[in-house]
């Protein structure tokens, strides 16, 4: 296991197509572009973006890999 690679926990967009350009949402954004306060099993936490949904998509069915950006 890495520590520094494994979400513990985070502040995630449970709606994906909100507007990252609304003033209700800036809590989500930083300048325009989705970001997640996301806490890291080595106690880091970092302003995280993830890959968009369509990366996303392509990544579902591989096995876990520690050697991953985050797992």
């Amino acid at each position: 296991m890495k520590p520094s690679t494994k979400i513990i926990q985070g502040d995630w967009i449970w709606h994906a197509n909100r507007d990252v350009n609304n003033p209700r949402h800036i809590w989500h954004n930083y300048r325009g572009k989705n970001r997640m306060i996301m806490l890291f099993g080595d106690t880091h936490a970092e302003f995280y973006q993830f890959l968009s949904t369509k990366e996303m998509e392509k990544l579902a069915g591989d096995k876990p890999d520690m050697n991953w950006k985050w797992w």
